[in-house]
């Protein structure tokens, strides 16, 4: 059973490469890595959080459709970044935000071993906000990266209110570029924190804007380590009482770590040739990058 698992995810994560191809070729090939990976992500979460006596075969197969669901609309959340860009208009955040978070929570829930309905999360700001729909409780905690993102943009650069009530993002200003952990441009999307040259306008603002906001989409689909915690995470709530009081105000994601393993591991590639740039410009621009390997 383990064998026919471990080759249903090889087929779905390994038959499509992103090869460096067509603007079209490459969003197909990006297609299938985004679903191919929730869905995977939530089969074989859901086994590691197996109930005793459920059948692994059943618990895969639930988990690994309802990841595939959750991939297709984070997908698509992904894709309406374009219309930033396309439109000129930074209301169109909402919908891509929005729409991404109903994926990224529907994937977490397939790789908790739950529902896929029966908890809904969204990142504003620095706090991760959830309603558990079961319970009918509301949490708003803060997320531990986003308070290190915060000081590390926020340390050089000012609050723009107006935008970031557009965005429904924390949007964050300068005069001149950022550098945070050894990188820097004009513009920068760092965990859901964006900063930007105040002197980017017409478009290559909504250009930057878009490709940032892709960025800050990402972090929210770095569910893949959190799930692996979720049976401890429970039991540490029970016997540890800081811990139980901790977790009431802030919530240990692991996102962070995982989007920063994939930065690092291509950190010899050329910028727009690194798997996280590639997926920004594909998806919120439209642009390919032909010649990457």
């Amino acid at each position: 059973m383990k064998k026919h698992i471990l080759l249903l995810c090889l087929i779905c994560l390994g038959a499509q490469q992103v090869r460096g191809q067509s603007y079209h070729r490459q969003r197909v090939d990006f297609a299938f890595l985004n679903l191919g990976l929730n869905a995977c992500v939530g089969g074989l979460g859901a086994l590691i959080n197996k109930h005793p006596g459920e059948k692994a075969h059943r618990v895969f197969l639930k988990g690994f459709g309802q990841g595939l669901l959750g991939g297709t609309l984070s997908y698509y959340g992904k894709g309406f970044t374009y219309q930033i860009h396309k439109h000129n208009q930074l209301r169109y955040s909402y919908l891509a935000k929005l729409t991404h978070a109903a994926g990224a929570s529907i994937t977490q829930n397939a790789a908790c071993n739950r529902n896929f309905w029966e908890r809904w999360h969204l990142n504003v700001g620095l706090f991760r906000l959830e309603y558990e729909v079961l319970n009918k409780q509301f949490h708003m905690r803060i997320l531990p990266s986003t308070v290190v993102a915060a000081i590390a943009v926020g340390s050089q650069s000012k609050l723009n209110l107006r935008h970031s009530l557009a965005m429904g993002t924390v949007i964050m200003e300068k005069d001149g570029d950022f550098t945070v952990n050894g990188l820097s441009g004009r513009a920068i999307g760092y965990s859901t924190i964006i900063g930007i040259d105040q002197n980017i306008v017409g478009e290559e603002f909504y250009y930057l804007m878009a490709h940032e906001a892709l960025h800050t989409l990402q972090y929210d689909h770095m569910i893949w380590l959190n799930p692996l915690f979720y049976k401890p995470d429970k039991q540490w709530k029970k016997d540890l009482k800081w811990y139980q009081q901790l977790s009431k105000y802030l919530y240990f994601d692991l996102n962070g770590i995982s989007i920063w393993t994939l930065y690092f591991l291509q950190r010899n590639q050329p910028w727009e040739c690194r798997w996280i740039e590639r997926e920004a410009d594909i998806f919120s621009a439209h642009i390919a990058h032909p010649g990457c390997p």
